[in-house]
Order: structure tokens, then sequence, then C-alpha cells
């Protein structure tokens, strides 16, 4: 008699059997942006002062040289590579997925292509997609945002695992059983708390970076015979939905259509250089100031943000103003309002300076928002399940007072590049070209057009040279 296969098992079969002609071709296309948007976030990212110290920490202990640090040029380990690209995409808050990093696989793909010498664009293809499928669906069961948020968890160190490591033994060519001894191994290494997020420091980029190598690491030691357990997912001991769920758990999420459902079309982009909790109240008073022109920096009076308790946790007005570093101007409502007020546009990376923390008027025009959390939009967030599957909510209701003794009223369910509020490729491509200043309008011309071609790359080394 056949044994039926474990919960954890089944995603390494699905892994293991997906072939680049059974995904459908909006499919492939959704994952060439997804990594075409990600590299642009790296490349961004390792201007910014936290993925410095993460790379300075990683070059004092990796002397190999085997993979690209992309911005560099530099070679490195592979599981240090993805480490430091990985930290820097991490670090610009552009990046995108479900809720995020997911896309941030394709450092790993890479760094080990790299590695291995495989420049079959297809297969690069083929391993992000089985990363999206594999990875998101354990994190869909696990019910995030009552578990990870009030518990303390902090959940891209936590599931991230499960996507790299899903792409790198697809990448390998591991069998079912190296698979899913790869995926235990994985899925026990994952961590992560929201400690330092309350304390204004961005730690959990190195949360990030972790699973990367994490994913590497456990791909490797499965292909060389180290086991890890085949029910880390579903295992009423000490598996992942006992330890990071609560007892009400999906475990059928975990594998729920797998192969007829794509999860990769839902993947985000993020439009706005902030936290996902603050990107529905900036397009909010952006849609606000298309309506009314007068409406600006100087002659806000008040401005309230509804927002669900998940926002107002993570973003809301507890948050001293004013702010003591980029980090806290990225996870704060007001501020993030208040930038787009200043700059009449979703806030950048490059404007987070010294000058703008220092800047008093961007701190009154903060003081002046209010975000109230409200129970009927996290009961109705709650029900659509924002932070697991589509339909994707992230509620504002915003009402702004101006010094004229005007007043208006909008509400955003969920900000653009939100499925299904999807960017366009034309978006995408425009904010991709925002890193013209680091590198030639040639060079960033040609990565758009050989990403977007990638099932025709030949020369995995031609990709990434293209990068420095």
């Amino acid at each position: 008699m056949t044994r039926e296969s474990t919960c954890t098992e089944t995603l390494a079969e699905f892994a293991v059997n997906l072939k680049y002609e059974d995904i459908p071709k909006d499919i492939v296309h959704k994952a060439k942006i997804l990594m075409l948007d990600y590299i642009g976030d790296v490349l961004r990212g390792f201007r910014l002062e936290d993925s410095q110290n993460i790379l300075s920490g990683i070059l004092e202990l990796d002397k190999s040289s085997e993979a690209t640090i992309w911005r560099l040029g530099r070679k490195i380990s592979c599981p240090g590579a993805a480490m430091a690209n990985i930290a820097a995409g991490e670090s610009a808050e552009l990046n995108g997925g479900p809720v995020m990093s997911f896309p941030g696989c394709v450092t790993s793909i890479i760094a080990v292509a790299e590695k291995e010498k495989i420049s079959d664009g297809r297969r690069i293809i083929a391993s992000f997609v089985t990363g999206y499928e594999v990875g998101w669906r354990p994190f869909a069961a696990t019910n995030p945002q009552t578990v990870h948020f009030k518990r303390g968890f902090y959940h891209s160190g936590i599931y991230n695992p499960f996507c790299h490591v899903a792409a790198v033994c697809k990448l390998l060519e591991l069998n079912k059983e190296q698979t899913t001894w790869a995926y235990g191994l994985a899925g026990a290494s994952g961590t992560g708390t929201f400690q330092g997020f309350r304390e204004g420091i961005r730690d959990k980029i190195f949360y990030c970076a972790r699973a990367g190598e994490t994913g590497i690491l456990a791909a490797y030691m499965a292909k060389n015979g180290v086991k890890g357990a085949s029910k880390i997912i579903e295992s009423d001991v000490g598996g992942y939905l006992k330890c990071y769920s609560d007892p009400d758990y999906d475990i059928k999420m975990a594998t729920h259509k797998l192969g007829k459902e794509w999860w990769t079309k839902y993947g985000r982009i993020k439009l706005v250089s902030g936290c996902i909790h603050t990107h529905s109240s900036v397009d909010a008073v952006l849609k606000l100031m298309q309506k009314d022109e007068n409406m600006g920096f100087n002659n806000v009076e008040k401005i309230v943000a509804k927002v669900s308790e998940e926002e107002n946790a993570i973003c809301g007005s507890w948050r001293p103003v004013p702010v003591k570093s980029q980090f806290e101007i990225q996870f704060s409502i007001p501020y993030m309002v208040s930038l787009a007020l200043k700059y009449r546009r979703r806030p950048r990376p490059e404007d987070y300076s010294l000058d703008v923390l220092r800047d008093e008027k961007v701190a009154e025009v903060a003081r002046k928002v209010e975000v109230i959390p409200d129970r009927e939009l996290t009961e109705t967030k709650g029900k659509t399940g924002y932070s697991a599957l589509p339909p994707f909510y992230c509620p504002c209701i915003m009402t702004v007072r101006t010094k004229d003794g005007k007043e208006h009223t909008i509400e955003v369910e969920r900000p653009r590049g939100t499925y299904p509020d999807d960017a366009s490729d034309e978006e995408i491509f425009d904010k991709f070209r925002n890193v013209r200043f680091i590198l030639s309008e040639a060079k960033v011309e040609k990565i758009i057009s050989t990403v977007m071609e990638l099932e025709r790359l030949q020369d995995v080394d031609g990709l990434t040279k293209l990068f420095y």
C-alpha cells in the first residue's frame, strides 16, 4: 500500500515535477516583472547605511569568490552574496511580495547559478516561480495577522526560508527526498522578532538576508545527505504551523490549489519607499491633492487617517515626533504623509536624508496627522486575509482639513501595485529607471530587456556584470 505524502512532501513533489513549459505565459511574465523590480531594489539599496553595515560584516568573514555582490562586482561565497544582495534589497523598503521579501529569492537563484555555471534562463524562471508558489502557501496557512504580529514574530524571517530553499532546490534539480530534507532544515531555521522594530532599528533586514543564506545552505546540506524533518510544516509536535500559528490554522492552505492556481500572479510591487502599512495613507493624500490643487504642504490644518489595528500598531501615531532615523520615517504614517505633501509624489529612498530628519516643517506637518485604529476596518481586513491571499485589503479612510476651511475625505482599500490594482509594466519600468543615478542609462535599459527576455539567457555572468 502506498503511503500518502505529507504536506511537506507534497510541496517538494510539486517543485521537483514543475517544468517551465507548465507555467502559464502570464505567470512567466509576472515572474520576470517581480525579478526586475527586486534587482532594482538591490541596486538602490547598496547606497544605504543599513545594507552597508551588513555588507561590512559579511566581507570581514567571507573570503571566497563564487558569486557576485551586485553593485560592487566583487565575488564572495554563494550564501554570502545572497545575504549581501538581500540586505540591500530590503534596506530601500521598496521590495514587494505577498507581504514582503519573496522576490528576494532571485538573489539566491542567481548566486547559485553563478556558482554552478547555470545560464539557462528558463530554469531560472521555473526556480523563481517554485519559490513563490511553495514559499507562500505555508505562510498563508498560519493566520499571520493573528499570530505573527500579536506574538511578536517577525514573519519574513520565519517564512522566507521556505521561498529560498524551494527555489534553490529547484535550480539544483534535487530529487523529492533531498528537497523534502532541505525544506525540513530550512523550516527549522527561520527566525525573527519585532523587538528591533519597536526600538526603531532595521534589524529585520538581517533576518531576511539570513533566510537567503539558510535556503542555500539547507539545499546543499540535503544534496549531500543531511536529513531534515519530513513533516516540518504539519507536525503537531514541532512543525511550522504548530510553532508559529494558533489552533485555528488551516493545514489545507499549505497546499491549496498547488499547480492549479498560480499565486505568483498576486505578487505585489511597491511604489512607495516605506512600510506597506503606510502606502494606502500616502496614496490617499495624493489622490486628495489631485482633487484640490491648492492642498499642499503649507496649508494643511489637520489630517485624520483611520486604518486597521494592524496598520496602527506598526505605523501609527505612537512613534515619537521628531523621529531619529530613516527607518522610523518609513514606518510612520504621519511622516510618510508629510513627505508626500512636501514632494507631491510617492516618497523615494533618496528622500530620507539627514536634512529631512532635521526639517522642523516636516515634523510639524507630521504632528498634524492623527492615526486612528478603526474596529470596522480591522474586522473587514481580518475577513479578507490581507496578509495571505487576495482580495488584499490595506485600508485607509482619510479626512484632510485645510487652513481655508475645506474638508475632503477619501477611502483607499489598497495601495497601487497591490492585486488586483496591479502596477502597469510601464510604471514598473519607470520605477526601475530610477537607478540611472547609479548605473548608466545604457546598462539600465539592457537590464530591463535582458530580464524581460530571460528565457533566452545564455550567460548568467553577463547578466550580473550589468549590475556594476
